[in-house]
């Protein structure tokens, strides 16, 4: 009888670690996109930077 109840622990445990794991799996995906994006964002800005620097040096000559 305990044998059964033992079992039935054990999968509860397995099914609360692998519901654990992901919900750190998709958090992580989560962090990675956000800082992919946080990238695209860094590149744009560089880029328009770069633009408007360029266009002051017009602007000057």
């Amino acid at each position: 009888m305990s044998m059964g109840n033992d079992m039935i622990r054990l999968k509860e445990r397995k099914e609360r670690f692998w519901e654990r794991r992901q919900k750190e799996r998709s958090m992580q995906k989560e962090e990675k996109m956000d800082f992919s994006r946080d990238f695209q964002t860094l590149k744009d800005r560089k880029a328009a930077r770069e633009t408007l620097a360029a266009k002051r040096k017009a602007m000057h000559h």
